[in-house]
């Protein structure tokens, strides 16, 4: 994932996709199991994933899958030059 100001996108089959979900901020993993109100494309920030560790998840329709490495870039030039990988399914 890589957010240009308030905008989010998400590398998929080879192209940056806008990211329109709703992102929630949650203090561990139990936590984020237990959101009820997951729709497709939202996103979990988890401030302990594992062992400390923060973490980002989206979530499927059917699960929460962990985000590959998150960037945070000043504009659109500068996120299309991110080494993005496509990443799980």
């Amino acid at each position: 994932m890589a957010s240009v100001g308030n905008a989010h996108f998400v590398f998929q089959n080879d192209q940056w996709i806008p990211f329109s979900g709703n992102s929630h901020t949650v203090a561990n993993i139990i936590e984020q199991q237990a959101l009820i109100m997951g729709q497709t494309g939202n996103i979990a920030k988890v401030a302990n994933a594992s062992e400390g560790q923060p973490a980002d998840f989206i979530y499927t329709s059917r699960h929460w899958i962990p985000l590959n490495t998150t960037s945070e870039v000043a504009n659109l030039a500068e996120r299309d030059s991110l080494p993005a990988k496509t990443g799980r399914q």
